[in-house]
């Protein structure tokens, strides 16, 4: 997943900086839609190895429930800045970038810490009991 994410955020950046045609900005869209593809199949099991089983649906709703908060307000300010840079919409492809730096920032630290606990093979979520 974060090497999936560490391409993406490579394709958002050369993407701002070079999709100035409506053909460049697709191609870019395209790619962006297979790498995002690529890291949410890789990731998709992240959250049922790293919550605890008991309140799974708990940890699973709260992270849906600050997505959707997360949604609520950025796509707003993403138009406002559309609407301030004259419509050039590559510049979306910058946000995504430090977004994905963002996420990537925090995979490591996710990934560091697991690490610490002995790796995924040791790894037991809080509240599911000691690790092995």
């Amino acid at each position: 997943g974060m090497v999936f994410l560490g391409l993406y955020a490579g394709l958002a950046l050369a993407g701002g900086m070079l999709a100035t045609t409506a053909t460049a900005f697709g191609v870019v869209f395209v790619l962006h839609g297979v790498l995002n593809g690529a890291f949410y199949t890789a990731t998709a099991s992240l959250g049922q190895r790293l919550y605890p089983r008991a309140r799974f649906a708990q940890f699973s709703s709260a992270g849906i429930m600050l997505l959707s908060v997360a949604q609520v307000v950025l796509a707003p300010l993403v138009g406002q800045m559309l609407d301030h840079t004259g419509h050039i919409y590559r510049h979306t492809y910058f946000i995504g970038f430090a977004l994905a730096m963002l996420a990537l920032f925090a995979s490591f630290e996710v990934c560091r810490r697991i690490m610490r606990m002995g790796g995924f093979a040791a790894y037991r979520p809080p509240g599911d009991g000691p690790s092995v």
